[in-house]
């Protein structure tokens, strides 16, 4: 789960599920982090996503 903000710049990444994968879960939380931003949503999610954030879902069977 991360917040998107007014600028599209994200915020507090968590991540809410492991993968059970712990160097999967520090390698995808890393990739979060190194995101600088998102194009913003479409205006009817705009709020939510700024409020409540978005979930990214990325699954271990990504890494190959």
């Amino acid at each position: 789960m991360v917040q998107i903000n007014d600028d599209g710049t994200l915020s507090n990444p968590k991540i809410t599920q492991s993968s059970g994968d712990a160097s999967f879960d520090r390698s995808a939380h890393l990739a979060i982090l190194k995101t600088e931003s998102l194009p913003l949503p479409p205006e009817q999610y705009k709020n939510a996503a700024t409020a409540n954030g978005i979930l990214i879902t990325l699954n271990a069977s990504d890494k190959n």
